[in-house]
């Protein structure tokens, strides 16, 4: 089995390792008084980031407001740059290409979807849990001319996307990690939602000892156990990424964005969210900087 190799971490590709001293979380006077190693007990039980209202969520993402982990090129890319190179590589590792139907079950913000449509010609049905980031991603299908192209629903996790009509499929958000149960929800839509050889792109979060699982809240997998759910949905694994290392420096640009903006946040959104956002930050940076919890980008086969 795929998922027993990946275990031995043989068959794993671990992205690139940069010098991550150049990207220090820096304490500030607005800082929380917190030790890293016991902000897993809190972290699912403070409202995330992703609750923060598009004026606020503007002030630390990047223009394109995409919370999903960025792919560096080199030591000096920009948030932005890394945003945009991992847009394109989630389409070349699909194969997106010209009148592909494409499930974005986790659209965020929209900039995916957006991506998609007007670089690739794909048609793109996108879904979120907020009706903030619904009202915004509709508003900018709409100021980009892609109605054609693009439906985003509002909906939650029972909604289901019509079964057998998609070429591709996505779950890329990482506001809020999927749990084991929700993974195996997740896979069991994508799959019923995509046509048979159809290709599924998901960013999973783990935990591969105690050290990294979020208590109070559902347990993560480990990376074997993720791999073996994906196989058990009927998918062919064909390709796993680590991309710890890229988070952490994603995380990293995000938390400096965050603390510089931080009277502007603060008077919008009061002190509590914006302290709220920098424990969630500092928390995940540092427990991904030490191995505790990691990220995988799957990309997997309708069987």
């Amino acid at each position: 089995m795929y998922a027993g190799v990946c275990a031995k971490k043989t068959n794993v590709h671990i992205e690139q390792e940069y010098n991550m001293s150049h990207y220090p979380v820096h304490a500030t006077s607005h800082a929380l008084p917190i030790e890293s190693h016991l902000l897993a007990d809190a972290l699912f039980s403070a409202p995330q980031p992703q609750a923060v209202a598009e004026d606020v969520a503007r002030l630390w993402l990047d223009e394109h407001l995409l919370h999903t982990c960025a792919h560096f090129s080199g030591p000096h890319d920009t948030l932005a740059q890394a945003q945009r190179s991992q847009l394109t590589l989630i389409c070349q590792q699909l194969h997106l290409q010209h009148g592909d139907t494409l499930l974005d079950m986790r659209c965020g913000w929209g900039e995916l979807a957006c991506w998609a449509a007007s670089h690739y010609g794909a048609f793109v049905h996108g879904y979120t849990h907020t009706s903030t980031e619904y009202a915004y991603a509709v508003k900018q299908v709409e100021q980009r001319g892609l109605q054609h192209l693009i439906t985003i629903k509002l909906a939650d996790d029972q909604t289901l996307p019509e079964a057998g009509r998609y070429h591709k499929a996505v779950c890329l958000d990482m506001a809020e990690p999927l749990s084991a149960t929700e993974t195996t929800a997740c896979l069991a839509h994508m799959h019923a939602a995509l046509k048979p050889g159809g290709r599924m792109l998901l960013h999973g979060m783990t935990a591969e000892n105690d050290a990294g699982q979020p208590e109070g809240a559902a347990p993560l997998s480990n990376v074997a156990q993720l791999l073996a759910q994906i196989e058990h949905a009927q998918f062919e694994v064909f390709k796993v990424d680590s991309l710890r290392r890229q988070y952490v420096r994603t995380l990293r640009h995000w938390l400096a964005n965050l603390e510089a903006q931080y009277e502007a946040i603060a008077a919008s959104a009061g002190e509590r969210i914006y302290r709220n956002c920098q424990w969630w930050m500092t928390d995940h940076a540092s427990r991904f900087e030490q191995g505790y919890t990691d990220l995988y980008q799957i990309l997997a086969i309708r069987k």
